[in-house]
């Protein structure tokens, strides 16, 4: 009865293999998982738990073999459980053999065990008896264990790629528990290149109609995880759809999926789906699509999609013109086009302020291809609007102008707003004056005891360009 006084001492002794009544201390600790007293046989389980690796001898492996025909159903569950600390180690010809029985146990705790078990002996326990048993253990009847499945399946990754198992992953994409579900797509995406197939295109296809959004959001994760191969018309086609779809988390999950798709995505039906869906009376639906676009640009950024944003630019819907502003600017120098820079001074008067303000961010973002007359008299304009946050963004976006946007006019008006009431638009003022005062004869502007000084337009007109 030593061994449950000895857990403190476990971990040196183990390291060390000292010796206990003269006996190494892992052959001693081996012949106790063999003893006739229960509690010793538990304690020794416990003590080889404890050790981990370290205790992977041969002759304890094949002691903890014959403990899962132990007469107490506790050492057994246990038994498994130490398979799963020892790790690859385990994974021995007669432990790998020994598993699926444990997987088919009727006791719900051995089997999912047996299960965490498989999963951390790795690719190595892919033998087809264990495969067998995980592919029925996927059909479990309780949903802990169906989980265990999923992610156990995950873990063994490409050598779990049977069509038997693959099928039975798709069919868990519908589970009712959305744990369950989400380890499903996850285990999707760990077998790899493999799981691509017609099959698993088709089930996609009509998980991404389901009903149930958690369901859909499942879906939706494996067609990111499958890629490219994922792009067929027919997802490409539900994608869209669900990027429109009445649940947030369905359209960035949807968002999440195109980006993982990458430019095989970008389909002359999709992007067309996409520029329909910028128009969309659901704001949220709008940025979604955007959000879309971004991810495919710049094989997104096509002769029609570019008309089909330019007329969003003109939307009689204020959300719909702000969406569309806002593409341009995460787009960036892409979507310069001499059609896109003459339609942003109206946006930068619009009577909507979302939109003044979402079309000076991107002008910031344009940069100094965007420094057109028509564009620099429009921020000229907005640096005195009656809106704090078009003001800010409208100063910054003559920073990222540079010295183009160093206009009589401009300079006047940023010095101007160095007095605004906003500090945030005081500092975006200072920060643009540095970028845009940049030649020898700005340093009339330069800072002077830490202030900028005024001067007449006269005097600025001798070192700039007129507006």
């Amino acid at each position: 009865d030593a061994v449950p006084h000895l857990t403190r001492a476990l971990p040196a002794l183990g390291r060390a293999n000292g010796r206990v009544d003269g006996v190494p201390f892992l052959d001693w600790l081996g012949a106790k998982l063999g003893h006739a007293h229960m509690r010793v046989r538990q304690a020794a389980v416990e003590a080889v738990g404890a050790l981990g690796p370290a205790a992977a001898t041969e002759a304890i492996l094949a002691a903890l073999v014959a403990r899962l025909g132990d007469a107490d159903e506790w050492v057994v569950e246990r038994v498994v459980e130490v398979f799963a600390a020892l790790g690859p180690a385990a994974a021995t010809p007669p432990i790998l053999a020994a598993l699926p029985e444990r997987l088919n146990d009727a006791d719900r705790a051995v089997r999912f065990q047996g299960i965490s078990a498989v999963r951390a002996l790795g690719p190595a326990a892919a033998t087809e008896a264990i495969l067998a048993a995980l592919l029925a253990r996927l059909g479990d009847a309780n949903g802990d264990v169906r989980w265990a499945a999923a992610t156990a399946v995950g873990a063994l990754g490409p050598a779990a790629a049977t069509e038997a198992i693959l099928t039975a992953l798709l069919a868990r994409l519908g589970d009712p528990d959305q744990d369950v579900r989400w380890t499903a797509a996850n285990a999707v995406v760990a077998l790899g290149p493999a799981a691509a197939t017609e099959a698993t295109r088709a089930a996609l296809v009509a998980w991404l109609g389901d009903a149930n959004g958690d369901v859909r959001r499942a879906a939706l994760r494996a067609v990111g995880a499958l890629g490219p191969a994922a792009a067929t018309e027919a997802i490409l086609t539900t994608l869209a759809a669900r990027l429109g779809d009445a649940d947030g988390d369905v359209r960035g999950a949807a968002v999440d999926a195109v980006r993982a798709l990458g430019p095989a995505a970008a389909t002359p039906a999709f992007l067309a789906a996409l520029a329909a869906r910028l128009g969309d009376p659901d704001r949220d639906v709008r940025v979604a699509a955007a959000n879309a676009v971004v991810a495919l640009s710049p094989a997104a950024v096509t002769p029609a999609f570019r008309a089909a944003l330019l007329a969003r630019l003109d939307d009689a819907d204020g959300g719909v013109r702000e969406t569309a502003v806002w593409a341009v600017g995460r787009l960036g120098p892409v979507a310069a086009t001499p059609a896109v820079l003459a339609a942003l001074p109206a946006r930068l008067g619009d009577a909507n302020e979302r939109v003044r303000q979402a079309a000076a961010k991107a002008v910031e973002a344009l940069g100094p291809a965007a420094a057109t007359p028509a564009i620099r008299a429009a921020l000229l304009a907005r640096l005195g609007d009656a809106n704090e946050w078009v003001r800010q963004a409208a100063a910054n976006a003559v920073g990222a102008l540079g010295p183009a946007a160093a206009t009589p006019g401009i300079l006047a008006a940023l010095v101007a707003r160095l007095g605004d009431a906003n500090d945030y638009v005081r500092r975006a003022a200072a920060a643009a004056m540095d970028r845009v005062a940049t030649s020898q004869g700005m340093r009339l502007f330069k800072r002077q005891q830490g202030r900028w000084q005024t001067r007449t337009l006269e005097e600025l007109s001798r070192f700039t360009d007129p507006v």
